[in-house]
């Protein structure tokens, strides 16, 4: 990187030196969203963290599935495309190419025995 960033989305669980080393990358009134640990930035500090948490509940996934099945909710699936061409997709949704979700499919790995 070449400078402050916006925003850093963090999916990995770091420590609070590592969490401090991340929040000195946003410029002031930037964001550290963390989808793991809280990021603790100092008081008064010009950035803001967040911390993002789904909550995985069984009994709101089923609900949502009957909505699906029962076409209430619908998800328009655009394409199905490999996880290497990632960066293929984002400049198809960036440039306004892409209408409806893309499902993102990983290479299968090695085998295991």
């Amino acid at each position: 990187m070449d400078g402050p960033v916006d925003a850093i989305l963090n999916l990995v669980v770091v420590d609070a030196r590592q969490a401090a080393a991340l929040a000195r990358l946003v410029r002031p009134g930037g964001v550290v969203v963390s989808a793991t640990a809280p990021v603790e930035v100092p008081t008064g500090s010009p950035v803001r963290a967040v911390r993002f948490v789904a909550r995985n509940d069984v009994g709101d996934l089923a609900a949502l599935v009957r909505l699906v099945d029962a076409g209430t909710v619908r998800v328009d699936v655009a394409a199905s495309r490999p996880l290497d061409e990632l960066a293929s997709v984002h400049r198809d949704a960036e440039s306004g190419r892409i209408r409806g979700k893309i499902i993102l499919v990983p290479s299968p790995g090695p085998s295991v025995v």
